[in-house]
């Protein structure tokens, strides 16, 4: 889709619309608008592309994606790195990044649940039935059974966490169990 700037125009909300009929049976709308509401307009067809009628965002580049995602792989680097005493370089840690990332991104899973089992993780590397995962796609390939593991292990008799109508709801000191935004389970 091809872009082009509107010149700068006095405020005005104003805008003329007209409609026509083609030979098949479709309609195009021409619509003129002004000032204002035409760069509120067109900020908005900047800010997205707009394919076969959908919007889409436009896309960040992977790398800037990938950095918010960093502080999680060095932390699994550095769980790999106590456990097993393998060093790896930055650009492997970096391309960890991008298959934690893409755990959210492609797979949806939330960014506070690959915390939280990495935290887990942490304390249980070695344990028995706890997938063995050394690197970031691996941790992509074995989120759900690091998860599934995580359900296993229970503390007094309780799992760490449940999920109901997909909301997680963490297990207390107290016994009970309470969401992110603090609200009770009650079963």
């Amino acid at each position: 889709m091809e872009r082009t700037k509107f010149p700068e125009e006095k405020k005005s909300t104003s805008f003329k619309a007209m409609a026509e009929l083609t030979s098949e049976n479709e309609i195009i709308i021409h619509i003129s608008l002004s000032g204002a509401f035409r760069q509120q307009i067109y900020n908005n067809i900047i800010n997205k592309n707009i394919v076969g009628g959908k919007h889409q965002t436009r896309k960040i580049p992977i790398a800037k994606r990938n950095d918010e995602y960093q502080p999680i792989a060095e932390k699994l680097y550095e769980i790999i790195r106590s456990h097993k005493k393998i060093i790896h370089p930055p650009r492997i840690i970096s391309a960890w990044a991008n298959q934690i990332r893409r755990i959210e991104e492609e797979n949806g899973i939330d960014f506070h649940r690959i915390k939280k089992a990495l935290e887990w993780y942490k304390d249980h590397v070695g344990d028995d039935y706890v997938p063995v995962i050394e690197s970031g796609g691996a941790l992509r390939e074995k989120f759900l059974k690091l998860e599934s593991a995580m359900n296993r292990k229970v503390l007094n008799g309780k799992k760490p966490f449940i999920i109901v109508d997909g909301l997680q709801y963490d297990l207390k000191a107290s016994g009970m169990y309470v969401s992110k935004n603090g609200t009770p389970y009650i079963p």
